[in-house]
């Protein structure tokens, strides 16, 4: 049946970014804690590039790059 087919694609898409936005808030709770975490950094990055979010992504990229300008 397609439409059954589609309301299942449409369930586990909308599983799949609960769990997205659920890490996507763990992970910016974690930076908020701790703003050098690169690993969390790199994770939420990949998060939102994962769910097409690249607009939300900039923001990230900006302040990574004024926390890790001086890294070694």
């Amino acid at each position: 049946d397609p439409n059954g087919r589609a309301i299942l694609q449409l369930a586990v898409i909308s599983e799949q970014r609960q769990a997205s936005d659920k890490e996507i808030r763990e992970l910016r709770s974690t930076l908020e804690t701790n703003a050098a975490d690169s690993e969390a950094f790199t994770r939420l990055l990949n998060v939102y590039a994962s769910i097409g979010e690249t607009n939300k992504s900039r923001d990230i990229v900006e302040k990574g790059l004024k926390t890790f300008t001086n890294e070694p």
